[in-house]
């Protein structure tokens, strides 16, 4: 994840790093320029956000669709049952309390860095493996694993727990560079970095019926996972 490049503990942040024209620089000739490592990190920090939220996209696209579907290949879901989709969304709230509440203690004990890393680390880990079993109930060669009532389940848990994890994640980000930029800083910054992180939900949900196409639901959430890691 490009967020493991970033250290979320500041305190010792080194000043402003000044290269000098000429200098012992691979780059001679250039002229003098300083990075201000904040900057750096957030710029950094947004790029990653932008990834998650593109890879949100993949996995809102694949989890509606097994989720929704009467049948998707061999895996059946739900249809148009307005039922499943009110207890999958009432759902969502006291998962959403478990992942705050395992971050929260994760937080305490290992610092923010390590709480990013522990967690879009095991979002991404629940993504794959839910592509390998999306990717093994698609296979017409096998028999099927489970039945139609585990398949369903199976469904509509992957259709809460992205639910859940878009946030725990995005708040990581936000929180990381709030707490770095000055208030004049966020004013002038928060709006593009929103902005760059609809473009990548946009460039995902126009790029996902041509990713799901060439390579299934279960591939969708395989690019999934990687764009959160």
């Amino acid at each position: 994840h490009l967020s493991a490049m970033i250290d979320l503990s500041l305190s010792h942040a080194v000043p402003p790093m000044h290269v000098a024209s000429g200098g012992s620089s691979f780059l001679p000739g250039l002229p003098a320029f300083s990075v201000d490592p904040r900057l750096a990190s957030v710029s950094l920090m947004a790029l990653s956000m932008a990834l998650h939220y593109l890879g949100y996209e993949f996995a809102r696209s694949a989890t509606v669709a097994l989720f929704t579907s009467s049948r998707t290949g061999r895996t059946p879901g739900w249809g148009r049952s307005s039922a499943a989709l009110g207890a999958a969304m009432a759902a969502v709230c006291p998962l959403s309390a478990l992942f705050l509440a395992g971050y929260s203690r994760l937080l305490a004990e290992f610092g923010p860095r390590v709480a990013l890393r522990a967690t879009s680390g095991a979002c991404a880990a629940v993504l794959a493996a839910a592509a390998a079993l999306v990717g093994r109930l698609s296979n017409a060669s096998l028999p099927p694993p489970a039945s139609a009532s585990t398949c369903r389940a199976l469904a509509a848990a992957l259709f809460v727990f992205r639910e859940s994890y878009v946030q725990l994640v995005g708040t990581q980000h936000w929180s990381f560079m709030g707490s770095v930029l000055t208030p004049a800083e966020g004013q002038a910054w928060f709006a593009p970095i929103a902005g760059v992180s609809s473009a990548a939900s946009a460039a995902g949900g126009a790029a996902t019926r041509r990713i799901a196409g060439a390579v299934g639901l279960g591939g969708l959430l395989v690019c999934a996972a990687a764009a959160g890691t």
